[in-house]
């Protein structure tokens, strides 16, 4: 890096960097991905050639990653080869490491904790939701049941409200308690950094509970109470692959909302 220039000339270089290879291999990619989908789409029952929520899933965490591995690269001060390339054969996975100092690391597992506590809090008003009223998260159900069950009710619709506000609050409160240690360990600062690891970490762990230990084990057991009236024996009750897709949106959308957040509160803090 050139000696005296600024934060944000060294940012944009950064990104600079990241993009000009980013964004023509993403470009390539999702071409051959297309044109892999038509040949399939020949062969394969049910398979479409494009599927534009997996593409952008896919494009948003592979443009997430050619970011973070420049970054990385130039966190740490590892020379770059003439084609842009971090030097050495170590790779992405040796900077990351080594960039994860004795003040990340903490960050990383207080958010595992508090990212476990968002996780079981939520899950339990999800379920106490499928339970007493499945229709209110009838839009978080696959395309053919929401089909076959029609629009929702107007007592659902007015239920909806509060359950949001609730999950909403109650995610809001668990945020603002998992920071207030790190402020005070921090002396009253939050650098964009530990704001951004924090919340990408808790938010991911939510992501992936949600997956594996909430949608997968209830497709996998079918309860009778998550069963709209009328749908039964729909195949969206056994379809893996729509909570999988919404895993991968989910992703993408963690980092962004991580990313925006972690700015906001760089700059109160």
């Amino acid at each position: 890096m050139a000696l005296g220039a600024r934060p944000d000339q060294v940012f944009w270089l950064m990104l600079q960097r990241g993009l000009t290879l980013a964004v023509p291999g993403i470009a390539i990619s999702v071409g051959l991905a297309y044109g892999a989908g038509r040949v399939l789409a020949n062969r394969l029952y049910e398979v479409s050639a494009m599927d534009p929520l997996v593409l952008t899933a896919a494009t948003g965490l592979v443009f997430a990653f050619a970011l973070a591995e420049s970054y990385i690269s130039d966190a740490t001060g590892r020379p770059r080869r003439s084609d842009g390339g971090a030097a050495g054969g170590v790779g992405l996975w040796a900077d990351f490491w080594r960039s994860m100092d004795a003040l990340t690391w903490p960050v990383i597992r207080h958010a595992l904790v508090y990212g476990a506590v968002l996780s079981t809090v939520l899950a339990a008003l999800l379920l106490a939701v499928l339970w007493m009223n499945p229709e209110i998260l009838l839009n978080d159900y696959p395309p053919d049941i929401r089909t076959r069950f029609g629009p929702m009710s107007e007592r659902s619709k007015r239920q909806r409200i509060p359950v949001a506000l609730l999950m909403g609050a109650v995610s809001l409160a668990i945020v603002i308690a998992s920071f207030s240690t790190i402020r005070t360990n921090a002396d009253g600062t939050i650098p964009f950094r530990t704001a951004f690891v924090h919340l990408f970490v808790m938010f991911s762990v939510f992501n992936v509970v949600d997956l594996l230990l909430i949608d997968w084990p209830l497709v996998a057991i079918g309860p009778r109470f998550i069963v709209l009236p009328g749908t039964e024996g729909s195949a969206g009750y056994k379809d893996y692959w729509f909570h999988f897709r919404g895993f991968l949106v989910g992703a993408v959308l963690v980092f962004v909302a991580s990313g925006a957040m972690a700015a906001a509160i760089a700059a109160v803090f």
